[in-house]
């Protein structure tokens, strides 16, 4: 079964935008990426971002010079960001 990419940007309000990238494989979240963004003047700056690029689920807080805090998330199953997902679409 070929891995199948979801990707879609949810805008917040006129500065403020989520976005989302999931990668799954035979059912499972394999790799994923979710991300608050802002606009200050004409570009986009992320916030926050949980991801696993570093090959573990971690969160990133970015401040407005690009510095990132990295912090391990505890739970490693991927497949609970479609959970975080849906919570989302219940919020926004």
């Amino acid at each position: 079964m070929p891995e199948k990419a979801v990707e879609y940007v949810i805008r917040i309000g006129p500065g403020d935008r989520y976005c989302h990238l999931h990668i799954q494989k035979k059912g499972r979240i394999v790799f994923f990426r979710v991300q608050y963004e802002t606009r200050i003047g004409n570009q986009w700056h992320p916030v926050v971002r949980y991801d696993t690029v570093h090959g573990f689920a971690h969160r990133d807080l970015l401040d407005i010079k690009g510095r990132v805090k990295k912090t391990p998330l505890f739970n490693q199953d991927y497949s609970r960001i479609t959970m975080m997902r849906c919570h989302l679409r219940k919020v926004i």
